[in-house]
Order: C-alpha cells, then structure tokens, then sequence
C-alpha cells in the first residue's frame, strides 16, 4: 500500500531533483548570490507545492527536504570552487 502512496506523489521526487540541480546551477553561475537566499527560495518552491498538490499535512516536511537537497547542491558546487582556488593557488606557488 505504501508503493502505491509514493507512485501518487512522483512528482514530488522530481521536484527535488529539479531543486538540486538548480540551486547548483544558480551557484555556479551567480556566485555572489548568498546561500541563504536560494536555500529560502527552495523552502518557498516546497510551500507552493503543498499548496499546488494540496498536501497541507506534508509541508513542513516538504520545506525541509527541499532546504536540505539545495543545501547539499549549493554545499557541493562550494567545495569545488574552493577546491580549484587552492589548486590553483598550489600550482602557481615554487614548493
């Protein structure tokens, strides 16, 4: 029965796919944008949906997930940035 209860709600994975991916493409290509603000964006793009698919029940739970996935994405895409400045820096450096 719990198959058939998350084959309804597919889209729901699929939102948290999109808000992954996103949330590390708006970071690699604005990195200026603070972190703070896509994380929050995430956290609305997960109200409209309870609201859309009208799961009130799911919200915060929604809004949680969805913080954490765009944590995650944005967390990564930073590591990496960081990751190439120092390698960059090791490089150039005579040690």
């Amino acid at each position: 029965m719990e198959v058939i209860y998350y084959l309804l709600y597919w889209h729901f994975l699929l939102m948290v796919v999109l808000i992954l991916i996103l949330s590390a493409l708006v970071s690699v290509l604005f990195p200026r944008i603070h972190f703070l603000f896509l994380i929050l964006a995430s956290g609305l793009a997960a109200y409209f949906y309870t609201v859309v698919v009208e799961v009130k029940d799911l919200t915060l739970f929604t809004i949680i997930v969805n913080s954490t996935f765009s944590f995650i994405g944005i967390g990564y895409v930073k590591c990496l940035i960081y990751l190439k400045k120092k390698g960059e820096e090791y490089q150039d450096s005579n040690i």
